[in-house]
């Protein structure tokens, strides 16, 4: 069985191209990403603004030319990011998105990221015995958080604030100040209260998971690659004294100046600052001092799913 998983998310478009092999695992043929930077464009009103579209569009194009080379294609499947439903002209992008693959697309909520999310992770970088999971995804628009128990996926929290909607808030200059970082800090504190999550948690010690293209991004600066390399990065880990050093690097450092860190790419180069202390402060709260980097994608929960693996809901 072989499937095609396309998602648009925040800040890029990404493809997966997987199958099923005979022993039951999965392995995955194709992995493509294309910057779109959606989420940069966005005007005050919500809207998706038309280069935001045309690049989108651009994108599926190539994706779709992409999948029509595959034989033996069983299923392809269109998602889009949660926060693509809140824009007024959402129908209007989707019926772009349709037009571009023949294929229609789907608007995820909140909640089914969280879950395609863990999904993409409880088995590939499973906890120790006897621990739970707690996975975290920094997206554009929204951070996700979820908590499981081996495959069993017990409680999902979703916060309407991501690395982009952060730095329009707070950071939306090319060098932001301390007090703009304070006002940030402030504003986490009050508005991110994780005592849910600490509940579900409880006693029970826990492996932290941590996903999405900041805290990636942030594994190749702290390595010093510019080049993103899946084997090194996936199951590596990232200590939240170097996340901080980082933090405050970037603070310092006006964002047309960014993208000369090595691995950091000019899409990121403005949220990373905000990304990078969503991070912080989910761990701070957690009173955790590393986590595991994933390199899986919701589509990677995706993926799993269309090809038949279980979804871990209660």
């Amino acid at each position: 069985m072989k499937v095609a998983v396309i998602h648009i998310d925040s800040h890029s478009l990404q493809l997966t191209l997987a199958t099923l092999a005979e022993d039951g695992t999965i392995a995955i043929l194709g992995d493509f990403c294309q910057d779109a930077g959606i989420s940069e464009r966005i005007s005050r009103e919500g809207h998706l603004d038309p280069e935001s579209v045309a690049v989108v569009v651009a994108g599926l194009k190539s994706f779709r030319h992409i999948v029509r080379q595959q034989t033996g294609l069983d299923q392809f499947k269109v998602y889009g990011t949660s926060g693509l439903g809140r824009a007024p002209n959402a129908k209007q992008f989707l019926d772009r998105v349709q037009q571009a693959v023949d294929v229609p697309a789907t608007v995820l909520s909140a909640n089914d990221e969280v879950a395609y999310s863990y999904l993409a992770n409880h088995d590939t970088i499973p906890p120790s015995p006897g621990q739970m999971l707690v996975t975290v995804e920094v997206g554009g628009d929204g951070t996700r958080i979820a908590v499981g128990d081996g495959e069993r996926l017990l409680e999902v929290f979703t916060v309407h604030h991501g690395a982009s909607t952060l730095t329009r808030k707070f950071l939306n200059s090319l060098a932001p100040s301390p007090e703009d970082c304070l006002q940030l800090s402030e504003f986490l504190n009050e508005k991110l209260n994780l005592d849910a999550v600490k509940k579900t948690i409880g006693s029970r010690s826990f492996t932290l998971v941590s996903a999405g293209r900041n805290i990636t991004a942030l594994v190749n600066m702290a390595q010093g690659s510019s080049d993103h390399d899946r084997s090194r990065v996936h199951g590596s880990t990232l200590s939240l004294e170097t996340i901080y050093e980082w933090y405050c690097l970037l603070a310092r450092t006006p964002v047309n100046q960014r993208a000369e860190f090595p691995g950091l790419p000019l899409a990121l180069a403005q949220v990373i600052l905000a990304g990078a202390g969503l991070h912080l402060f989910v761990m701070d709260k957690l009173g955790i001092g590393e986590t595991v980097v994933s390199d899986n994608g919701i589509r990677h929960g995706m993926v799993r799913e269309l090809l038949g693996l279980e979804r871990p809901f209660q």
